[in-house]
């Protein structure tokens, strides 16, 4: 795996970003903050009736994670798009998910010295099940 920041990465560049576990508090404040007031997201039993074990972890949450565990590899980093963004299955509190990311494409701009990096993000659970993927671009300024 490699370390640096995407800047330094090129394409096929692979980065493991570690891992944490969502908790249910987190999963209340995001909800609460993000006005997800949704049953599937809050109460158990409306989660239950549906056929999962316990509440969901919203997509939105597990994107902001992504951003959280790259942590340092977005250092000087500013995010400008997003494609192919997927919940491929559920993640629940007190789940632990990690983060792999891999450089699927690097451009220069043709003016200035702005260069866009596109990176694949996984997140896997604790039972190594990818749940949630997607391409994300961000842009960082050459020196």
């Amino acid at each position: 795996m490699s370390k640096g920041t995407l800047a330094d990465g090129k394409v096929g560049d692979k980065f493991d970003c570690g891992s944490r576990i969502i908790t249910g508090t987190e999963l209340d404040m995001f909800c609460t903050i993000g006005g997800l007031r949704l049953d599937p997201f809050l109460i158990a039993d409306a989660a239950k009736s549906m056929g999962f074990k316990d509440r969901l972890v919203p997509g939105p949450f597990l994107f902001t994670v992504v951003f959280g565990l790259a942590g340092d590899l977005l250092k000087g980093h500013v995010h400008v798009g997003t494609d192919k963004l997927k919940v491929l299955g559920p993640v629940f509190p007190n789940d632990r998910i990690g983060l792999e990311i891999e450089i699927v494409d690097k451009k220069e701009a043709s003016k200035g010295k702005k260069v866009f990096t596109t990176w694949r993000f996984t997140i896997k659970n604790q039972d190594d099940v990818v749940v949630f993927q997607g391409d994300n671009t961000c842009m960082h300024q050459e020196s």
